[in-house]
Order: structure tokens, then C-alpha cells, then sequence
């Protein structure tokens, strides 16, 4: 299930838009699961390696079994607007997000041939993608890792 959301950011004088797709994961698609399954286990890893530099990102009290305190997860997962808890039993939504305007490219979205995707095309159209992650950088407190 995809959702498409755009709003207005602010980095520094600048004011663009951000766009966010949310992808929330079918239990009964495999596929899915198995991504869902290695999307936790990168995160997992981040985790470890921020516990491990804990020290030099001025956090010594972090937490490795609970790194969502100061280390943002990569997977939204929907809480209990009262007691703050996480619902147990919902899948968890995934979001791709690109600024659009910013970098060599506006879209995470190419076709066949790498032509960018209209943005108009994309919340109008169903679609399936094929995920490709790359981690360059660790943000922990707006800092670089």
C-alpha cells in the first residue's frame, strides 16, 4: 500500500518541497516480509555501530536495545496515541523520501531507459518497485556519522 505526502521545508533560507512515499508492508506477500526482515537488520547493525562510537558522538548513556532514543529507525511504527506504545499486530510503514529540487536528481523514480518519473504519474498510477538501499551516511543527533 503506497501513500504519496509533499510539504513545504525550510534548510536554512531556502523553502522546498519534500516529498514522501509511504510503503506499508502486506504480511501475507513474502517479499515484503523478507525486505521488511532486512530493513530491521540494517538498522539493527546501525544501532551497534552507533553503540560502538557512543562515546566519540557524546552520548555514553545510549542504548543499544533501545537505539529509537536517539537514532532515528527507518520503519514508522504506528503508537498508541495515549500510552505512546507501539500497536502490536500493525504492519510498519516504510517511507522513501526525496526533495525534490535537490541533488542530481528530483525523483527516486526512473523508468527502463533512468528518464525521471513524473511526479504527476506517480499519484495517479499503481506501480511496482524493486528497492535499492545505500547508506552513505549515519545521522545520529544531526550529526554525521
Amino acid at each position: 500500500v503506497f501513500g504519496l505526502k509533499s510539504e513545504e521545508k525550510t534548510f536554512g533560507d531556502d523553502v522546498i518541497m519534500s516529498y514522501s512515499i509511504g510503503f506499508t508492508f502486506d504480511p501475507s506477500n513474502k517479499e515484503q516480509m523478507d525486505f521488511l526482515e532486512l530493513l530491521k537488520s540494517i538498522y539493527r547493525k546501525c544501532a551497534v555501530a552507533v553503540f560502538d562510537h557512543r562515546e566519540r558522538l557524546g552520548c555514553p548513556e545510549y542504548d543499544v536495545d533501545k537505539p529509537s532514543t536517539n537514532f532515528k529507525d527507518f520503519l514508522y511504527y504506528k503508537k498508541d496515541a495515549n500510552t505512546k506504545r507501539v500497536i502490536q499486530g500493525v504492519m510498519p510503514t516504510y517511507y522513501l523520501t526525496v526533495n525534490k529540487g535537490l541533488g542530481p536528481r528530483s525523483t527516486l523514480f526512473t523508468d527502463p531507459g533512468d528518464n525521471d518519473v513524473d511526479w504527476g504519474f506517480l499519484g495517479t498510477h499503481s506501480f511496482s518497485l524493486i528497492p535499492v538501499i545505500q547508506l552513505d551516511k549515519l545521522h545520529f543527533n544531526a550529526s554525521g556519522v
